[in-house]
């Protein structure tokens, strides 16, 4: 079993600790385990019960953030002919949703709620839950109501089954990783990555399209063609100020030179109107 895992690791690779890497390793050793216990395999077959070595650890640091255009988010959703997939993946564009997150939603008089709490080693009770507003990309405009009415008249059953899978301890936690395997499979989005990555990082935006980066959009969308203030975004999105700095720092600190010298204008302008 150890043999395998590592010709597994060095035939398909994955950056160490990524989701990816971590699945593959994962699901195989469940197989592994299985095979054991329930078909009488030799034992030599079994698992080791530490797989962090052949997971890896991701390297320490923030990766740079990728933001999915609005007009490729446009494309992606023409491209997507499974009704329930383009419910969902549009609804991870116009709420900014963890992927996660699809298994734990519900309209809620104009909103978005969200019920699903992130826990981290900081905070192991878990993020609130929230509503959430929907910011339409440009040229979808109407889309996150449509949303809303699909899933106050269909529920859980407007979304694809695979979202709702639950993981070893009775958690919904696989509809990330379904909805990234859905992406890397079609077509479209394969267009969109590969363009991407042809074009150079600007700042800290990066040039590597993920599924993540549909929520990245929600954060741009709302800063750039809204005009939210960063407190008012991480709320909607289900983090700490602190995490949405940390990721979206160079837009955020525009955002606040181009708050502060308007607003420095605007009282110098009002002293000058009372002394004139």
């Amino acid at each position: 079993a150890k043999t395998l895992l590592e010709r597994l690791v060095a035939a398909h690779g994955g950056a160490p600790g990524s989701d990816g890497r971590r699945h593959r390793i994962q699901y195989t050793a469940q197989f592994l385990r299985f095979v054991v216990d329930q078909l009488a395999a030799e034992e030599r077959w079994a698992p080791p019960s530490n797989l962090k070595p052949f997971i890896g650890i991701k390297p320490k640091g923030k990766t740079l953030t990728t933001f999915a255009k609005d007009d490729q988010i446009v494309r992606l959703l023409d491209g997507i002919t499974n009704p329930k997939w383009r419910t969902a993946v549009g609804l991870v564009a116009c709420f900014g949703l963890r992927g996660v997150e699809l298994a734990h939603l519900s309209p809620n008089g104009g909103f978005l709620h969200c019920a699903y709490r992130k826990r981290t080693e900081r905070n192991p009770e878990g993020t609130e839950e929230r509503d959430i507003v929907g910011l339409d990309p440009k040229g979808l405009e109407g889309l996150s109501a449509n949303l809303l009415a699909i899933l106050e008249e269909h529920g859980n059953e407007a979304l694809p089954d695979t979202c709702f899978l639950r993981d070893k301890d009775d958690e919904l936690t696989r509809a990330g990783h379904a909805l990234s395997q859905y992406l890397r499979r079609q077509r479209v989005w394969k267009e969109l990555v590969a363009e991407t990555a042809a074009m150079p990082a600007v700042g800290r935006t990066g040039n590597e399209l993920v599924a993540y980066s549909l929520r990245h959009a929600y954060a741009a969308r709302a800063h750039e063609d809204f005009g939210f203030s960063p407190r008012k975004t991480a709320g909607l999105m289900g983090h700490s100020l602190l995490t949405h700095s940390t990721t979206y720092g160079a837009q955020i600190d525009q955002e606040i030179l181009d708050t502060a010298r308007d607003q420095a204008a605007a009282v110098v302008a009002a002293r000058l109107a009372e002394v004139g």
